[in-house]
């Protein structure tokens, strides 16, 4: 997984050279910030994922999780999108506005990825190390044949769409995995209830 943040940025070196390479930087330096920020709900839930005990609630929990994720990470990936020229500008000056475009495209990514991180946390802890490590493999493999293909007649911006489209199919392929092991229906992950905030304050 780790391999699949990372790689996009030595393609993008090795294709299109040093000052695409520094706008591209740029974009990814903004996503991560985004994406240490959002991993906090992550972190919230360590102690649970590891009790041997309430595995049903836990599952229930994630899933509300999952739906507020992806609801306000959509508006939060809109909002960006709008302002994302005047972020960049603004932390990095006129020089870096090409970032803006790569920005845009990482994002809806960066969105996948923290829905997708409690998802294997407790994939992880119900003994799908299999299950996960072939999901991640697959992400991989995607993000660098893109990159390949892509990289030879585009510019950077179509490495942040490469490694969007990673992290959308690794987090499609985490909630079908969940899904079929929790017994809980794949389309609850992606609608959000009334009760979503209520179940998120009981996590202790």
């Amino acid at each position: 997984l780790i391999l699949t943040w990372r790689l996009d940025v030595f393609f993008v070196k090795g294709f299109r050279g040093a000052r695409e390479l520094a706008f591209y930087v740029v974009a990814v330096g903004v996503a991560e910030i985004i994406l240490q920020v959002a991993v906090s709900f992550r972190v919230a839930l360590t102690p649970l994922q590891g009790s041997a005990s309430n595995r049903a609630r836990l599952a229930e929990t994630i899933v509300a999780l999952t739906r507020l994720t992806v609801l306000v990470g959509a508006f939060g990936a809109l909002l960006l999108t709008v302002f994302s020229h005047f972020i960049v500008i603004s932390l990095f000056g006129t020089r870096y506005a090409p970032s803006a475009a790569a920005l845009v495209w990482l994002v809806p990514g960066v969105v996948a990825l923290v829905a997708q991180g409690p998802l294997i946390d407790y994939l992880l802890a119900e003994d799908h190390l299999v299950g996960v490590t072939k999901i991640t493999g697959l992400a991989l493999i995607v993000n660098v044949a893109l990159n390949v293909g892509l990289l030879q007649h585009f510019n950077f911006v179509v490495a942040a769409a490469a490694s969007s489209v990673a992290y959308f199919i690794s987090f499609g392929a985490c909630v079908f995995l969940f899904a079929h092991h929790t017994n809980i229906p794949s389309r609850k992950l992606f609608i959000p209830v009334m009760t979503d905030f209520r179940n998120l304050t009981r996590l202790r």
